[in-house]
């Protein structure tokens, strides 16, 4: 199993009171799998992917990263789990704007001190068709470019989970399609969890869970 969580509660102080943002989910990752939580703004998706990533300590519940639990740990500890398990994809992109293409791939390497990053940073310029634009800061490149450059970083360390937040949530429907089509890759030797409203990307997803409320639903949609 690469990814665990069990019984995961989070609640936030709103100004309405306490918010139950994730109420007692569980949910299980292992290598091949491709999972898509669907539901609307404020249902608790991307809370959940947070926890999921080591980002933000739930109140209650277990989350495993393989036989680890990084809530456990130290910041340090913590953060190194998440350097070489982890890669992470937003809508956003997030990507540092005075750092060029080559720059940007190559600073998720510096958590882990990868050996042979700038073979890696390379091969996967190349894969994401970036040759061209290696040398340009994000706002030169378009929207597609960046998100290349956003999925490319999140591989960079060779993670064993990949979580999305709303990845396609900004681009073209061909942009979204070569997104996807590397999420259905990277999933055949690692694991995909995809959050989203979008029933589009939520496609190429195995199987769907819907939340509402902090709560995920039994019921599943199988790919076929």
């Amino acid at each position: 199993m690469l990814l665990q969580l069990d019984s995961i509660r989070k609640t936030y102080k709103g100004s309405d009171g306490i918010v139950q943002a994730v109420d007692d989910v569980s949910l299980n990752l292992s290598e091949g799998d491709f999972v898509g939580i669907q539901g609307p703004s404020g249902c608790g998706k991307t809370t959940l992917l947070l926890i999921a990533g080591c980002l933000l300590k739930p109140e209650e519940g277990t989350v495993l990263i393989g036989d680890q639990n990084p809530y456990t740990l130290s910041h340090d500890q913590r953060a190194r789990i998440r350097a070489e398990n982890i890669g992470f994809v937003f809508q956003q992109f997030h990507l540092v704007p005075y750092l060029n293409v080559r720059d940007n791939i190559l600073a998720a390497s510096l958590a882990t001190n990868l050996d042979e990053a700038n073979e890696r940073v390379a091969e996967l310029i190349k894969k994401f068709g970036l040759e061209k634009r290696e040398n340009h800061v994000p706002a030169k490149l378009s929207t597609g470019e960046r998100q290349r450059t956003a999925l490319a970083r999140a591989l960079m360390n060779r993670p064993k989970i990949l979580l999305a937040d709303e990845p396609t949530g900004n681009l073209d429907r061909e942009n979204a399609d070569i997104v996807l089509n590397h999420f259905t890759e990277f999933s055949q030797t690692g694991a995909v969890l995809l959050v989203s409203h979008d029933d589009y990307a939520l496609k190429s997803a195995g199987r769907v869970q819907q939340i509402r409320a902090g709560k995920l639903t039994e019921e599943t949609t199988v790919k076929s």
